[in-house]
């Protein structure tokens, strides 16, 4: 499912979905991620036992250090697997033996939590009464806050929280809403849920109220949690067990690119099996979901705009004047698209869905198509479209303005065949395309890898010299190569080209139980962990290269054609050379 399809859906059975949000939306706030936390309690178990100072191995986005840490960890045979569901509470109970200093380390990593445009909006969306209910692990008040900062009285918020969690059942039964139920406790509360054994059940009363009196009745959008507490997976595995196909939903958003624990995958298919409407929905991040929610929700958030308003008026466009002043703090990974084409063919013929006309420009090298509600839109030569389509009266196929901005995902999919074409013409490259945009990676059959010489020279570390770029993975023998994902995004009322450098492996069946996967995982993982800042920026100069858009070669801008010949409707796609940064203002 699309974001796009969710926000229709979500508009009219608001009052029937409750919101489920973990700590990756808190994370915006400036508090830790369960992740983080974890790699903490390891160090200072590790340090510790070793007679070492915290500062030795202070900066833990550093895999080396990681993996000095969980070599230890890993000899002591006593620990569960590094990224395993148990580690986070089992760790947790180690570095911090008594339930107060828990809490104390709880309440000094939320201390300093900002509250965000988009906790207003979720704060919004209860008080106005949109949707009736938010629950959560999280320890934090940020909902509270932001309740607050609405100018709402917090009286009027009803929570649900360890030592009174027979609330959550009193409200639901008795209709009483907004509620905001804290799952594991506030962080000012006696009794926190964080190691295994207070994780392993959920008081009784909080079970009956999801079970017996939401699960009947309310569907749940979950949002920056990612199902590794089993006790709470389990409830919802019983909620869609007793569950029957007019069930409201369940919407599982995923920061594009993470991996779905695989449980979650059997909740949502188990769901879908029983005809529940459910799906994993990926999102760039909880700020752009609530971004989106916001502006098409506006006419039902209008009671709050001008507390919402003024903190998105905060926003600038980017600059793309380079300048070699300190101010330029962050380099994005972004082009601004300066034009697309102008023109596109439209006709009507007796043909399928985009699948069908995939199928018959497959062997064409003079034509892109996609279908679209009215016909089928194409670029190309006049005479070739005829042919393929089967198309007696080539009058028939007319010209019409092609507006981006104006069209949808099947015209979106026109573009980024144009941008396909455009670069594996250029280089020898393969791609395929999914709802996340279009990959491009190597060729397997490629023997003029010079032409990435600027990638492998990027990729070169004084422990390594002579870098691959493709090749066999670890595990299951299968293709890799260094890839790039591309995306067209509209931000600030213009296009963009999003390019992020990724490592793409060959598709095959995903089996986290199998050995071989993990270690072709890990793998990919490595290969990507170790590339910091300034590497990971040689390694985007240089695909920028490869690809003809750095601004050393090509000045300010640089112009694409997809087809070499000279053909009536040829798209064109102007690019900025300059990549966009960001500065102090």
């Amino acid at each position: 499912m699309e974001l796009s399809s969710f926000l229709r859906t979500y508009k009219t059975r608001a009052k029937n979905i409750h919101w489920f949000i973990g700590a990756g939306a808190s994370a915006n706030a400036g508090i830790m991620s369960a992740w983080e936390m974890t790699w903490e309690f390891k160090r200072n178990i590790y340090c510790s036992e070793n007679g070492k100072s915290i500062s030795s191995c202070k900066d833990l986005s550093n895999p080396r250090f990681r993996e000095l840490i969980q070599s230890y960890l890993d000899s002591q045979q006593r620990h569960p697997n590094v990224d395993s569901l148990e580690e986070y509470s089992h760790y947790f109970s180690i570095a911090y033996r008594s339930e107060s200093d828990r809490r104390a380390y709880i309440e000094e990593k939320i201390s300093s939590a900002e509250i965000k445009f988009s906790h207003r909006v979720m704060a919004a969306l209860i008080g106005l009464g949109v949707c009736k209910a938010i629950w959560t692990t999280n320890f934090d008040s940020v909902i509270e806050e932001s309740w607050q900062s609405l100018g709402l009285p917090i009286s009027k918020l009803h929570i649900a929280s360890i030592g009174n969690a027979i609330k959550a059942s009193q409200c639901i039964r008795e209709d009483r809403f907004p509620l905001y139920v804290k799952l594991h406790g506030d962080f000012q509360s006696s009794n926190l849920k964080n190691t295994k054994s207070e994780l392993l059940e959920q008081d009784r009363d909080f079970r009956n109220a999801l079970i017996e009196l939401v699960g009947s009745r309310f569907g749940f959008a979950f949002v920056g949690y990612s199902g590794r507490d089993d006790s709470i997976m389990s409830v919802f595995e019983e909620i869609i067990s007793k569950a029957n196909n007019d069930y409201p939903g369940l919407f599982w958003f995923n920061r594009t690119g993470a991996p779905v624990v695989p449980r979650v995958y059997e909740l949502i298919e188990t769901a879908q099996k029983k005809g529940i409407d459910a799906h994993v929905i990926d999102i760039p991040s909880f700020d752009e979901l609530m971004l989106n929610l916001y502006k098409y929700l506006n006419d039902e958030l209008m009671d709050f705009e001008d507390y919402l308003q003024p903190m998105l008026e905060r926003r600038s466009p980017v600059s793309l004047e380079p300048s070699n002043q300190e101010t330029d703090i962050i380099r994005f990974n972004a082009f601004k698209v300066l034009s697309v084409p102008q023109s596109v063919y439209l006709f009507d013929c007796d043909i399928g869905g985009v699948g069908e006309v995939k199928d018959r420009i497959a062997h064409c090298n003079k034509v892109l198509a996609t279908r679209v509600s009215g016909g089928v839109l194409a670029f190309g030569d006049r005479d070739e479209i005829a042919s393929v389509f089967s198309i007696k009266e080539k009058n028939s196929i007319s010209v019409q303005p092609f507006k981006v901005k104006d069209y949808k995902t099947s015209e979106y999919f026109l573009l980024y065949q144009v941008i396909e074409k455009i670069f594996c013409s250029r280089l020898p490259l393969k791609s395929y395309q999914n709802k996340n945009g279009l990959t491009l990676y190597i060729d397997p059959d490629s023997k003029n890898l010079a032409l990435f010489n600027p990638l492998i020279n990027a990729l070169k570390t004084k422990f390594e010299n002579s870098p691959k770029i493709n090749g066999k993975t670890p595990g299951l023998n299968r293709y890799w190569s260094e890839s790039i994902q591309l995306r067209i995004e509209e931000r600030m009322d213009a296009l963009w080209l999003i390019v992020n450098p990724v490592v793409y492996i060959e598709q095959g069946e995903r089996n986290w139980d199998d050995p071989r996967y993990v270690k072709q995982e890990d793998f990919r993982k490595k290969r990507l962990g170790s590339r910091y800042n300034k590497q990971a920026d040689d390694i985007f100069s240089a695909w920028a290269v490869c690809l003809g858009l750095d601004h050393h070669h090509s000045n300010r801008s640089v112009t694409f054609k997809a087809f070499k010949e000279d053909i009536a409707v040829n798209p064109t796609i102007e690019f900025s050379t300059v990549s966009s940064f960001s500065n102090r203002g």
